[in-house]
């Protein structure tokens, strides 16, 4: 997944063809290919669109016959798994872009999805059992979708991490037990109290996690979604070596994985208030991803200081960890607020619940916004 992560913020569209001699033909992986023979328009758009799903690949145009093709320029498409006999499974498609589109659906449709579990209305227990103490991460993947299939980036994705991760297909009906409001959502949930003390273990699962959101992570695509998985995976190995009592990044002082080990030193100070003034200290050079608490800072508030407590807890368990904790009052920094999509988060009442956001904000973010 080191390879998805390097690639998934894009690239050029061209780069993503490949230029296949008759060599490379006998040796293709099990991914599906879509091939063109000869000169064929709308292959660059159509790697960009399949990316990390479908290889599409330009062939000499001589070999056009031997895959089902009459003569160049011909397309080809071989489904999934069908690289050893390649030239006899290979399906001809016109070249041009009725046929591109016809045999991506097929590259697509191809795509197993054996490695995803479809989840129903009842108790997934059984799937969390599963995916948080077998798999590497001890981590489950949910995507929560109104379509009656499982959509061929899960697919891929669940192939890509097979092993690291549990995949679950959930439909509508269980969003509202995750608190989803829309669909498509993607989760990724732990158990909040693996690997912690004996007080916290005897009280049983916990389930925290992550979710992407377009918002901050891009758009919902293969290579947006495969990084934020890959991101996910790293730090919960992370998470997961430190409590076992694994060797640390070197680094420098602070969260974010660069100082001291997890839970090594209780005494982190209180988590900071988040401004202009600070946004690079303890965001965008913390490394890892900055977690925001959004409060109501206001006098009216009186849960506020519990909150800042529980806050203050998280940072106390994080530190050494790839989370920076730090707080905001939501009520005075609206701007900052509504780039992530929480603009009823501008009306006091709505912040009784605090809400904590994470993500790579120095990155994705305007400081200026904080005023």
């Amino acid at each position: 997944y080191e390879a998805l992560r390097a690639r998934g913020g894009g690239g050029g569209a061209a780069s993503l063809v490949r230029d296949l001699s008759e060599s490379d033909l006998s040796s293709l992986g099990a991914e599906p290919h879509v091939l063109a023979f000869g000169d064929v328009d709308g292959l660059e758009a159509l790697a960009e669109a399949t990316y990390g799903q479908v290889v599409v690949g330009r062939a000499p145009a001589a070999l056009a016959a031997k895959y089902g093709g009459k003569e160049a320029p011909a397309v080809a498409m071989l489904p999934f798994g069908a690289a050893e006999k390649a030239a006899k499974k290979a399906v001809p498609f016109a070249a041009d872009a009725a046929g591109l589109d016809a045999a991506k659906k097929g590259a697509l449709a191809s795509l197993p999805d054996s490695l995803v579990d479809k989840l129903g209305q009842g108790s997934p227990d059984m799937f969390f059992s599963a995916a948080l103490t077998q798999t590497a991460a001890k981590a489950a993947c949910l995507l929560f979708s109104d379509k009656a299939e499982v959509p061929p980036i899960f697919r891929s994705l669940s192939m890509a991490f097979e092993g690291q991760m549990q995949f679950g297909f959930a439909p509508p009906a269980m969003m509202a037990q995750f608190n989803i409001d829309r669909a498509p959502a993607l989760l990724v949930l732990w158990n909040e109290n693996e690997g912690k003390d004996e007080q916290d273990a005897q009280a049983g699962m916990k389930l925290t996690g992550a979710r992407f959101m377009p918002q901050v992570h891009g758009k919902f695509s293969y290579g947006n979604i495969a990084a934020f998985v890959a991101s996910v995976v790293e730090q919960r190995l992370q998470m997961l070596g430190a409590h076992a009592g694994g060797a640390k990044p070197a680094g420098g002082e602070g969260e974010g994985g660069r100082g001291k080990a997890a839970g090594a030193s209780k005494d982190v100070g209180p988590p900071p208030e988040l401004s202009a003034a600070n946004f690079e200290a303890e965001c965008t050079q913390r490394g890892g991803l900055c977690a925001v608490a959004l409060l109501d800072g206001g006098p009216d508030n009186g849960n506020k200081e519990a909150q800042l407590a529980v806050l203050a807890k998280l940072r106390r368990r994080g530190a050494g960890g790839p989370l920076s904790y730090s707080w905001l009052d939501a009520t005075c920094h609206t701007d900052f607020v509504a780039a992530f999509g929480l603009g009823e988060s501008r009306d006091p009442q709505n912040l009784g619940q605090s809400r904590l956001i994470s993500g790579n904000l120095g990155e994705t973010r305007d400081p200026q916004n904080l005023g």
